[in-house]
């Protein structure tokens, strides 16, 4: 696109001042399919751009994998043959395949050539042959077959790495780097392929911008494992992008426009937001149709480039993948992630039906969308940041689980090193959460109403909880209040110099909710129903409804618990009740007379048989209330008392793990002794002391929240917990995550 001499000036004159935001014009060229924006990071010369099209020359390019096939493409300066050798040893290349070439212009050519005839999950080395040039001997591994349950597999995800080719090398250098580092340097047998969510250059139809912007800055990786793209906007479905990428043998109705192909237990579908429409709309519901009666699939990840919504850059949004793909991908089980890219950063959420994650990674290279007026805080997106970024995918078909784990380098007001910054988790044979209790609703005072469930139970962290309030008992098709609250919401920054991520959500009490001024009227009566879901997005079964009449009761404390008996040790988990607008809270868990606990909802393990008092005092604003319950906890003598006592030394567990904002650590003695609970850094440091007393033998706990001993939060990333009791030690690794 040909700009005006003055936007070229006014462009050019905010790039020599430092500024890091895109123009309003940039703007508007990206929502109108134009490739001129970021016209600023092209600063290449021509002879830079001819000198990388001579490096880029007999570097290979994978693509279009299958258990049992592959593409192998590479760039040549003349028509000559498109021949590879390939082999299982290095040493003996002794099979041969032949392919085409394409003719871009007289001294740019594109060879393709497919390998057939190979063996499932099995290394390959290869060597591209055009006249007398030839590669290197490169290496990949084919992917594992559709019935493989029990091979690992890994893929990348990233996008939007058009136009500022340095950057999209820095993210490509990274990830080769985190790979190594985290599996091995040998990256084709630990990656199976990368997904790119489009925008891949500036423009689709300048043949000149794909050598630098795209294949040049892949070059590490793209010869090990297969790159494959959901068409971005930028690629303007022009013959030039087609000519390049070879998807025409996946059985699909839009041909290489959109399309799906299984990796082992896993269905990958690419879609296409520049043919929106019916059609695609029936071929996906079709494809998802036939993944949800099929038994060796367990997981659908989908890509398109274009968001449903973005906090970030808001005037990208797409209301056809909104309102159509979303809500069609989330009637199935088995659709486990939307991914995209198109504005320049990264987002993580999750839709409210299903177990359908969100994430915007188009954080590959591009000039990076950064906070700014277009912002908007979407219910159903958890987490942004403007930055560079990639996400590695890990799928255990033999546990039926997977893994994302995704990293960031910053942005260039403050770089980062690689750094993991979100990671969540997907467990098939998970349990849903415990149904929960409506526990009370306190009556209204200073025109508020404060609903209260009983505490959250599950396998994993809590993530989300949603209340219903009716005026109709046992209608809620039509609630009077339906909210949902997730345990973060991570939206903006706090700007320079630190550029701190902003959690709104930071200490939110998803066991409650206050109704506001106004909403409820006095002497009306009112239903509700409450559930929860965890982090591996499931929901549990909703609440009993319970009904009320507001009232103006006066300042009262009152609580309750899960469960009131048991063999010891015994865990009980304590819920205020008070009502009215308690300020603090002093329980007394054991009746001893001495404050145990400052929470308003603490968990307390009882060791030793008995009948324990329980008090609580409630602060308010001009006066204190108190509720005692005589012999409300009654400890029994465990089954088996001496085999408790005789229970070995051991840290017998961390859970959850990976934790967000606390983890319980559980260990036992086998006697009475001295015992020192420690949090390490992958170096051995010490960050903080969790117990160091004198304890009887038996079962204990200790929670950690994620601070050091100055009190401040560590960062995300591995920690070790060190049990230390006379001669007996154990360490054992622990993921701490913001």
């Amino acid at each position: 696109m040909k700009f005006k001499s003055l936007t070229i000036f006014f462009v050019l004159l905010l790039w020599t001042v430092g500024i890091n935001q895109q123009t309003d014009q940039a703007y508007l060229d990206r929502l109108d399919n134009k490739p001129g924006d970021n016209l600023l990071a092209k600063t290449a010369t021509t002879a830079s751009i001819a000198a990388s099209q001579a490096d880029i020359e007999m570097k290979p390019y994978l693509q279009s994998p299958t258990p049992s096939s592959i593409y192998i493409n590479w760039h040549s300066a003349a028509d000559e043959e498109s021949k590879v050798i390939f082999g299982t040893s290095q040493t003996a290349l002794e099979n041969t395949a032949t392919g085409t070439v394409h003719k871009f212009t007289s001294s740019q050519w594109w060879h393709s050539t497919k390998l057939t005839g190979l063996t499932p999950n099995t290394e390959y080395y290869y060597q591209c042959i055009s006249g007398t040039k030839q590669s290197e001997i490169h290496t990949f591994r084919t992917i594992v077959a559709n019935t493989d349950v029990q091979t690992r597999v890994r893929f990348l995800l990233y996008g939007d790495t058009r136009s500022n080719y340095t950057n999209h090398k820095k993210v490509v250098n990274a990830i080769k780097e985190k790979v190594s580092e985290l599996y091995g340097d040998d990256i084709h047998n630990q990656v199976s392929l990368l997904m790119n969510v489009g925008d891949i250059v500036g423009g689709g139809d300048e043949l000149s911008d794909f050598i630098p912007e795209y294949f040049d800055p892949i070059v590490p990786l793209s010869a090990s494992f297969p790159y494959m793209i959901a068409a971005g906007n930028h690629e303007l479905e022009t013959d030039i992008y087609y000519n390049y990428i070879k998807y025409e043998d996946y059985e699909s109705e839009g041909g290489e426009k959109f399309y799906s192909f299984r990796v082992g237990s896993a269905l990958f579908v690419s879609l296409n937001t520049n043919i929106r429409g019916d059609e695609q709309v029936a071929w996906l519901d079709n494809i998802m149709s036939a993944a949800e009666e099929n038994d060796e699939i367990y997981w659908v990840f989908c890509f398109l480039h274009e968001p449903g919504h973005s906090e970030v850059w808001k005037a990208g949004n797409n209301q056809w993948v909104q309102d159509e793909i979303i809500p069609t991908l989330a009637e199935y089980s088995k659709a486990e992630l939307l991914a995209y890219g198109h504005s320049h950063n990264f987002e993580r959420g999750a839709w409210f039906k299903g177990n359908l994650r969100l994430m915007l990674s188009g954080g590959g290279g591009a000039n990076l969308d950064r906070w700014n007026s277009s912002a908007r805080d979407y219910p159903e997106i958890q987490r942004s940041h403007d930055h560079y970024t990639y996400s590695i995918f890990e799928l255990d078909p033999a546990s039926r689980s997977f893994t994302c784990r995704s990293y960031s380098l910053g942005h260039p007001n403050k770089w980062l090193d690689n750094v993991e910054i979100d990671r969540f988790h997907r467990f098939l044979d998970d349990s849903i959460p415990a149904t929960p209790h409506s526990l009370a609703a306190p009556g209204k005072k200073d025109a508020s109403v404060t609903l209260t469930a009983s505490p959250f139970f599950s396998k994993t962290d809590i993530m989300s909880s949603q209340f219903q309030l009716t005026s109709d008992a046992g209608d809620y098709s039509n609630p009077l209040i339906d909210t949902h609250r997730d345990w973060e919401n991570v939206y903006l920054s706090s700007g320079g110099p630190d550029y701190k991520p902003i959690d709104k959500n930071a200490g939110i009490d998803l066991t409650r909710l206050e109704i506001r001024n106004g909403v409820l009227d006095n002497g009306n009566s009112y239903s509700w129903r409450m559930r929860y879901r965890d982090q591996n997005m499931q929901w549990s079964l909703w609440s009993e409804e319970q009904t009320f009449t507001v009232s103006d009761p006066i300042d009262a404390a009152g609580f309750t618990a899960d469960t009131t008996t048991g063999p010891g040790p015994f865990t009980v988990h304590f819920t205020d009740l008070s009502s009215g607008i308690p300020t603090g809270w002093q329980w007394d868990l054991d009746g001893d007379g001495i404050t145990d606990s400052d929470e308003r909802d603490p968990v307390w393990t009882y060791q030793q048989p008995g009948s324990y008092k329980v008090s609580l005092t409630v602060n308010y604003s001009n006066s204190q209330k108190n509720e005692s319950k005589t012999g409300f906890i009654t400890i029994s003598a465990p089954a088996s008392f001496s085999t408790t006592l005789n229970l070995p030394n051991k840290l017998t567990r961390i859970h959850p793990n990976p934790c967000r904002n606390q983890a319980t650590i559980q260990y036992q003695l086998k006697s009475k002794s001295l015992i020192k609970l420690d949090v390490l850094d992958v170096h051995g440091k010490l960050i903080t002391r969790l117990i160091n007393k004198v304890l009887p033998s038996g079962p204990h706990h200790a929670v950690w929240n994620g601070t050091d001993k100055q009190g401040n939060k560590v960062k995300s990333g591995q920690y070790f917990i060190r049990m230390h009791s006379g001669d007996f030690k154990s360490i054992r690794k622990i993921i701490f995550l913001h």
